[in-house]
């Protein structure tokens, strides 16, 4: 019993000494002494369907940008056969190895990682704090696949009749804090699937986080091409707000609905869209309203705008927005596509 103990306690010791190696390797590849982190709200890329800001809702958690010493203890929680799994821990232990030699995780290893999540007694906790481990330590690594691991054993423990009511808020605030991951690496469908498991549990009780979690499923389904789903939402959101039921919601989430409710509507009722995407960009203090004001105009000659409408309204963005000089031969060069597109229609 003691030389099993003193075994266990051994393997255990050089688990957590091959990650902190890692920790050093990363370092020292990186140039600068710092590790490789999430990319800062500014430096982030835009979705490929459709190009707009993120909901402003969007923001780092602490947590992604913690030193390393929870991942430590994350590992150690893989090691104990009640919570992790053989597998995974055998994956775990190897994508620790092939970071310490500056390996990435090719499609061969992520395919055995994708095997390994399937395995029975992995919790959903477990899962997302795995995830952000392995964002914060493999940026362009397989985050995205644990995720959407946690967000499915999530969804079982959420249904589950033994889980109490402390257990799911705590999952749920969890989910939450990894959709801006999911959005950096793109992953529309794991926002998606983690806002609906958030607002089913949430059940309407329209509380500052019900509306951020239907604000993330209203973006996330109109990148996707769900744009009905995109604007069921968005109206329904937009009674409630205007009603009174959303007190604790600030207005400047209501003027982001308002672009999104554009975005989604610019397909299958372009001049409606207008309405919306004018409102967003009238509030030069949010984050969105530049882009709005360039979208606006992306849209004007197909929602009826005549030439005069589309001059008055690039005059208005000039004066009231602080475009930067690419950002302003852009509006430039939208006004002026959108005049053409009239002449050319006559």
């Amino acid at each position: 019993m003691k030389s099993r103990r003193i075994l266990k306690i051994g393997s255990l010791g050089l688990l957590v000494a091959v990650f902190i190696g890692s920790i050093f390797s990363i370092f020292r590849s990186s140039g600068t002494g710092v590790p490789l982190r999430p990319a800062k709200v500014s430096d982030r890329a835009q979705p490929a369907v459709r190009q707009s800001v993120a909901p402003s809702t969007f923001s780092i958690p602490g947590r992604l940008i913690d030193k390393a010493s929870p991942r430590v203890n994350v590992l150690d929680r893989l090691t104990e056969k009640k919570i992790g799994s053989l597998g995974l821990q055998l994956w775990t232990t190897l994508w620790i190895t092939r970071i310490g030699r500056g390996q990435g995780t090719d499609d061969a290893f992520r395919g055995q990682l994708e095997v390994a999540l399937e395995s029975p007694g992995l919790s959903a906790d477990l899962l997302i704090e795995l995830g952000k481990c392995v964002r914060f330590i493999e940026p362009l690594g397989p985050a995205a696949t644990v995720f959407r691991a946690a967000i499915r054993q999530a969804a079982l423990e959420l249904r589950a009749d033994v889980s109490t009511p402390e257990h799911r808020l705590g999952l749920v605030t969890a989910l939450a804090e990894i959709r801006y991951p999911l959005w950096q690496m793109q992953d529309l469908a794991g926002i998606l699937a983690a806002a609906t498991l958030e607002i089913e549990w949430r059940k309407k009780d329209y509380s500052p986080e019900y509306f951020d979690a239907c604000l993330w499923f209203t973006d996330s389904s109109r990148a996707l091409g769900r744009m009905t789903d995109a604007v069921r939402m968005a109206a329904a959101l937009s009674d409630d707000f205007d009603g009174g039921k959303y007190s604790g919601v600030k207005v400047s989430k209501r003027r982001e609905l308002d672009h999104l409710r554009g975005l989604a509507l610019a397909d299958s009722s372009p001049r409606e869209a207008l309405v919306f995407l004018d409102l967003a960009s009238s509030h030069p203090e949010e984050a969105f309203s530049k882009r709005a004001s360039i979208e606006w105009l992306m849209l004007a000659a197909k929602g009826g705008a005549t030439s005069k409408q589309i001059q008055d309204y690039a005059k208005r963005a000039r004066t009231i927005h602080a475009f930067s000089p690419d950002e302003l031969a852009d509006l430039n060069y939208r006004e002026a596509s959108a005049i053409e597109s009239l002449e050319t229609q006559k």
